[in-house]
């Protein structure tokens, strides 16, 4: 019998009640579409809401409208047919195939590359996102927080990122506070698809 992961979700809820912020409630059309594919997460979704942790560093995301972001052109789904599930501050995203459970992906949109970063949606939210590497590796934490004091917090429709003309032959010194530019999310989405054309 496979383990059920949310039986531990207050390992998760938990450790971030006190960091909420910028929470948006599930409507009933998100809920249902979620509840078709992965009860317990939409189950989950429902409670705790489209909400953003630790002053933005990640939120969880409403896949209706995230999933139309990676199916513009030129950008990269590697696992066709997941649900965005997770967004961080820089506009990287996490997608899960809830239907099946199997495969979270994490997208680095920027860089427009994938990796899976494990299977079962559960998994990850109760083990992955509470696990201190884990966490500092897939949001670029340290550099957030420098974000963060440059130009303060986050509406929930927008983004750190880069610029878009940034020579890639440099791309190593890329991430630094002197590079971060605020974005709104759906702007940078298409500059990021007319990017890899």
């Amino acid at each position: 019998m496979a383990i059920n992961y949310f039986d531990y979700i207050s390992s998760f809820t938990s450790k971030f009640k006190k960091t909420r912020v910028l929470n948006e409630l599930v409507d009933d059309k998100t809920y249902q579409y979620l509840a078709q594919k992965n009860i317990d997460f939409a189950n989950f979704i429902k409670q705790e809401g489209f909400c953003s942790y630790q002053n933005g560093l990640f939120s969880f995301v409403n896949p209706l409208l995230y999933n139309s972001y990676l199916e513009l052109p030129n950008l990269r789904n590697v696992y066709s047919g997941n649900d965005v599930v997770i967004k961080t501050a820089f506009g990287d995203l996490i997608t899960s195939d809830l239907k099946h459970n199997t495969v979270n992906s994490h997208h680095y949109t920027f860089y427009n590359e994938a990796y899976n970063c494990g299977s079962n949606v559960g998994y990850l939210i109760t083990f992955r996102l509470t696990d201190a590497a884990f966490l500092k590796n897939f949001s670029k934490k340290m550099l957030f927080k420098k974000a963060l004091e440059k130009f303060g917090t986050l509406q929930p429709n927008e983004n750190f990122g880069f610029p878009m003309d940034f020579p890639w032959k440099q791309e190593k010194h890329l991430e630094k506070i002197e590079n971060v530019l605020v974005y709104k999310t759906e702007e940078y989405f298409h500059l990021l698809s007319n990017k890899y054309q």
